[in-house]
């Protein structure tokens, strides 16, 4: 178990840092700062590879299909970039949900996987998304990132330094085999990771699903089964899903309206888009934006 001096000392930065409700980026590329004051507000994201570590309160987070709730001292891996929704549960002004999360970097993650000298890793995995207690020496790699914010010139030199290790850190967990079948070259489960990063950049192309199949070397089927395994869905539901939730974030953040932010992400009706959208997130577009804003 984590001690509380950590997880305290952890809490005092984030408040510091940020007085109001919301997230933050700060000075340390990837990482973010997270405080909520409200049960009702709810964020979504197109999709991270990165990990999250609760300081105060409890988040429940819906990703690849099913829905996920940790507390304070637990941390969330996500290691495929799939969209996800969450919303900090029991949150108020006087307990206010505190969090930390780092985007990870795919690169350095792949570079530690080749580095290890461990046995050949799994060609494919059944889970790609973990929470788990926060070990000691990650906790307190969190901690000595946080610290780097009260200085920003340490944080510009000793920031990446200290980015790397948690990236280290996360292959010395319980889910370490599935994260290096993830990240290791020649397993399937690390196809997919490619097919995912070609889809998250190009997702408002039309493609044949045999066509991404083939360019990570798949059969079809075999990318079907280990797609949905890795992801939790189809291959054109998981861009539907991005399509979707990067219109989302184009309707709040660039106050794009509705078929600009419809044609934007790919689809060539508005009306088709609309349907969608209100199945996805249970209201209208412009419904769920208001919504949204009122809450933020």
């Amino acid at each position: 178990m984590l001690a509380e001096c950590v997880i305290d000392e952890c809490a005092k930065i984030i408040e510091s840092q940020v007085e109001k409700s919301g997230t933050f980026e700060t000075v340390i590329p990837g990482l973010y700062l997270y405080r909520w004051e409200s049960a009702q507000a709810i964020a979504c994201d197109s999709g991270q590879i990165m990990v999250s570590f609760i300081v105060n309160g409890q988040k429940e987070t819906m990703i690849t299909g099913r829905r996920f709730l940790y507390r304070q001292g637990q941390c969330l891996l996500s290691g495929v970039a799939a969209p996800s929704s969450f919303h900090a549960v029991g949150s108020s002004p006087a307990h206010p949900f505190l969090a930390v999360s780092l985007r990870l970097d795919l690169q350095t993650l792949i570079d530690c996987a080749g580095q290890l000298n461990q046995s050949t890793p799994k060609k494919m995995v059944e889970d790609s998304i973990f929470t788990f207690d926060c070990p000691d020496d990650l906790g307190e790699a969190f901690l000595r990132l946080l610290c780097l914010l009260k200085d920003p010139q340490q944080a510009k030199f000793l920031g990446p330094l200290f980015v790397k290790e948690i990236h280290y850190r996360l292959f010395l967990l319980p889910c370490r085999e599935e994260l290096r079948s993830l990240m290791s070259n020649g397993t399937q489960s690390h196809a997919v990771l490619k097919a995912v990063s070609w889809m998250k950049e190009n997702y408002a192309k039309a493609f044949k699903v045999e066509d991404i199949a083939d360019m990570v070397h798949m059969s079809i089927s075999a990318f079907h089964r280990q797609f949905k395994t890795v992801t939790g869905m189809s291959p054109l539901q998981f861009q539907k899903q991005i399509r979707l939730f990067e219109a989302q974030r184009l309707m709040i953040s660039s106050q794009a309206n509705v078929s600009s932010a419809a044609y934007a992400v790919g689809y060539e009706s508005p009306t088709q888009f609309i349907r969608e959208y209100r199945r996805q997130f249970g209201l209208s577009p412009l419904k769920d934006i208001r919504q949204r804003q009122a809450t933020a």
